[in-house]
């Protein structure tokens, strides 16, 4: 009974020949597929889908993280930095002067340009009517 069953089985299959409908290969693909999806969750079980998390964060129902380069973008108008963004401004007069210096530290630079109507904790280097540049004071333990 077996040995029928099997070799009913084989022959259902596509052996080479030119009759093969496009039925058959539809049915058998189908038929290959679930059983390996079915080895597949019995062998890992239940995997979430790796495009969940994107799709979430492309529509917006989680925000990207903090690192992400499309963080950029919804700080800017039109993906074009503009110093006097709101957010920027915001961002710029909660810093004060150690965190500035800390910053300077990482990134090797002692200005910043910001606009005048924006006051931050440095001192100032040179004020005109639109901007402003401060200077990063140096701390003792570093001259």
């Amino acid at each position: 009974m077996k040995t029928q069953a099997l070799t009913s089985i084989i022959r259902s299959m596509w052996t080479g020949a030119e009759e093969i409908t496009i039925s058959r290969m539809l049915t058998w693909g189908a038929l290959i597929w679930g059983l390996y999806s079915a080895i597949q969750l019995m062998a890992n079980g239940i995997v979430l889908d790796q495009v969940l998390e994107p799709a979430q964060i492309i529509s917006g129902s989680v925000p990207y993280p903090s690192e992400h380069p499309r963080q950029l973008r919804d700080f800017t108008d039109n993906g074009h930095f503009y110093p006097d963004h709101p957010v920027w401004i915001e961002s710029w007069k909660k810093r004060n002067s150690k965190e500035w210096q800390a910053l300077g530290r990482k990134y090797k630079f002692r200005l910043v340009l910001s606009p005048t109507k924006t006051r931050l904790d440095l001192p100032v280097a040179l004020e005109g009517t639109l901007w402003t540049l401060y200077v990063i004071p140096i701390p003792v333990s570093y001259l």
